[in-house]
């Protein structure tokens, strides 16, 4: 009797790798989108808690030369592409132009889908058109505040926590959710 495989094992094996690598290849895509938005979150929650290190590290604003009392991160939906990492000069709690750190852009095709604030037990929460969580030196105080129109006065959150949701333009892929607490507790959620 020979040993080794015939035509028909190798066939069925073959065509078995190809099914299989098809399916990876047809699903890569939704992955990298996945991973893409993790990513972005990830990314979003980092800032956050680089503006809380530069508050309390007491950084020099380079633009400037003034060491602020306080930084923070902007988010708005009038472009939900980016935010940015601010230096609140002014001590207003809110961004204005002249303060920004860093703008940072999500990759294509991310978009910031809603700012909520909310307590944690309540849903859906309030929708914002915009958002400014500001850290402050020395004590680690915490000021979330924004807007509900592109026309209201800005006002402080009375929430416990606001959310940052992150999507596609395509509903397929889900969202995640950055929640950020005034105890100064950061997370990223599915």
């Amino acid at each position: 009797m020979q040993k080794g495989f015939t035509m028909f094992e190798l066939t069925v094996t073959i065509s078995i790798m190809v099914m299989v690598a098809a399916l990876v290849l047809v699903n890569f895509p939704q992955y990298n989108r996945r991973v893409a938005m993790g990513r972005a979150a990830q990314e979003i929650s980092l800032t956050l808690r680089k503006a809380q290190a530069r508050a309390l590290a007491v950084q020099k604003f380079v633009a400037t030369g003034q060491f602020p009392q306080g930084y923070g991160v902007f988010f708005t939906r009038a472009s939900d592409k980016e935010y940015i990492l601010f230096a609140d000069l002014d001590e207003d709690n809110l961004y204005t132009a002249g303060e920004a750190v860093e703008t940072i852009a999500l990759p294509t095709p991310l978009l910031i889908s809603n700012l909520l604030a909310k307590e944690k037990t309540a849903s859906p929460g309030t929708s914002l058109h915009e958002l400014h969580i500001v850290f402050y030196r020395p004590a680690p105080v915490i000021v979330m505040s924004g807007r509900s129109t592109p026309t209201s006065p800005p006002a402080d959150l009375l929430a416990g926590d606001v959310e940052i949701v992150l999507s596609t333009p395509e509903a397929s892929f889900g969202t995640r959710k950055v929640v950020a607490w005034t105890t100064g507790q950061v997370s990223v959620e599915e």
